[in-house]
C-alpha cells in the first residue's frame, strides 16, 4: 500500500538588515550572486546559501513526516522501533 503526503515549507526572505520582504533573489539556481533588498541595498547571501537552507529544511520536514508515518502505522507493535536515515 503506497502512502502519500503533501509537504508545506515555508521560507522567508526578508532584509536581515531593515526587514523589508522587497528583496531580489537570482533566478539561476547554485547561484553565487547576491540576494539583494529593494529598499536599503543590502546583500542577503547568495542564492547558493537559500538553496541550501531550503533543501536542509525540506529534508528535515520529509523525515519527520515519514517517522511520524511509520510510528502510527506499527503502533502498539512490540519490540518496534521506526527509525528514518536520509
Amino acid at each position: 500500500m503506497k502512502e502519500s503526503f503533501s509537504v508545506d515549507i515555508r521560507i522567508d526572505v526578508d532584509c536581515q538588515k531593515c526587514g523589508s520582504e522587497n528583496v531580489t533573489i537570482p533566478e539561476t539556481e547554485g547561484s553565487l550572486d547576491a540576494i539583494v533588498c529593494n529598499r536599503c541595498g543590502a546583500n542577503n547571501g547568495t542564492r547558493a546559501a537559500l538553496d541550501d537552507q531550503i533543501r536542509k529544511k525540506v529534508t528535515k520536514q520529509v523525515r519527520d513526516d515519514h517517522q511520524s508515518i511509520l510510528r502510527n502505522a506499527f503502533k502498539g507493535m512490540k519490540d518496534f522501533e521506526v527509525k528514518v536515515k536520509f
